[in-house]
């Protein structure tokens, strides 16, 4: 069996690894070849290309990387039909793979898309190209299966990898203990995956850290990281903040290491939103980019949220900031009302169900629907 698989994203590559590693189970001559990131590779996957190289935000830095992502992708669509796979997965990053998954389609390759594009939120007309492009979605929430299935597209929903590896209860002065952060309130702060959200959205929530300090004497500040590159950046702005005083842990550690601990989170609105979710914790959500990526966007988005939690609530149960709202005022007092209020039972508990909503064994369902139509 040959797979071809791409994934463009931090969260897509931790999908293709799990769906790696349920292959290898069943089938341990299974050859996959393609883009993956650090999780995969180290399943033996040599990735042809950099992953970080596909990693962008917003709509201006695509445009000004379009030659090389364009020569990626002519690269691995010439690759792809040289040596066709007997399946190609293609996950998450749709303005990529979608390109990539039409052309294999057409030469009569069965293409499987992981991640459902957004196109209930925003963009509706890419219906018309994913028809034409996918063999079958696979997305991850139960919505987006109705969706699909009304516009006549096969369809299933695989639930969400993260629910089935994060416990349904944390233990959160326990996992205090384990850090060491036992009598602290320890607020986390997630500024995004990407490098250009990192410097968009991190100097706020420095700032914010440094107000919150003054008003929570036992604070401390986590800020997990997916690289030593990233790492170095957040350093180099606590150090030209001039916060170094900050009792501040900057570290490129998993989220499963540092999100238990939480007793609130700020968070770039993203995969991380649903992650802090499923560890239960109070958060409050934000989003910022460059002005003319906002200008567009806000026209063109159909729902009105912008957070999993919310989305999937279909209700405001966690609050939201965007764009000129991503102050260091407002995100200090945001974070003072989650940890003032008494809400955290009620909000728990509507986490716990969206949480058993979304664990359905990912990666199992992913295979045994692909061979399922591979059959």
């Amino acid at each position: 069996m040959r797979i071809g698989i791409i994934a463009t994203e931090a969260s897509g590559d931790r999908l293709a690894a799990s769906i790696v590693k349920e292959w290898q189970k069943r089938d341990l001559t299974v050859q996959v070849e393609g883009i993956v990131g650090p999780d995969t590779e180290a399943l033996g996957i040599q990735s042809w290309f950099p992953m970080e190289r596909l990693s962008v935000m917003g709509l201006i830095e695509p445009l000004k990387r379009l030659p090389e992502l364009w020569r990626i992708q002519r690269a691995c669509i010439k690759q792809f039909l040289k040596n066709p796979p007997d399946v190609f997965i293609g996950i998450d990053s749709p303005d990529f793979t979608l390109a990539i998954e039409k052309k294999l389609r057409c030469a009569g390759i069965i293409t499987v898309h992981i991640v459902s594009p957004s196109v209930w939120a925003w963009r509706p007309g890419r219906i018309h190209r994913i028809r034409e492009a996918v063999s079958l979605m696979l997305p991850l929430f139960p919505f987006e299966q109705s969706f699909y299935t009304a516009k006549g597209i096969a369809a299933h929903c695989i639930g969400h990898p993260l629910a089935d590896t994060i416990p349904l209860t944390i233990d959160t002065l326990a996992a205090k203990a384990v850090l060491g952060f036992t009598n602290k309130t320890v607020i986390a702060l997630l500024p995004g995956s990407r490098e250009a959200e990192l410097r968009f959205m991190l100097p706020v929530y420095l700032k914010t850290a440094e107000k919150l300090s003054q008003k929570i004497p036992n604070a401390h500040f986590m800020i997990p990281l997916i690289s030593a590159q990233h790492k170095k950046i957040a350093e180099e702005m606590v150090e030209g903040l001039g916060l170094q005083a900050l009792s501040l842990t900057i570290s490129v550690k998993n989220l499963s290491t540092l999100l238990p601990a939480a007793d609130a989170v700020l968070v770039t609105a993203g995969t991380a939103t649903l992650e802090v979710m499923l560890y239960k914790k109070p958060m409050v959500i934000a989003y910022k980019t460059d002005f003319f990526t906002y200008q567009i966007v806000k026209r063109l988005i159909q729902v009105p949220y912008i957070g999993l939690p919310n989305l999937l609530a279909n209700a405001p149960i966690v609050p939201e900031l965007i764009q000129d709202q991503v102050t260091t005022t407002q995100c200090t007092e945001a974070i003072l009302q989650l940890l003032q209020q008494d809400r955290e039972n009620t909000l728990q508990q509507l986490f716990t169900q969206i949480h058993h909503s979304l664990k359905k064994g990912a990666a199992t369902q992913a295979v045994e629907k692909i061979l399922t139509i591979l059959t």
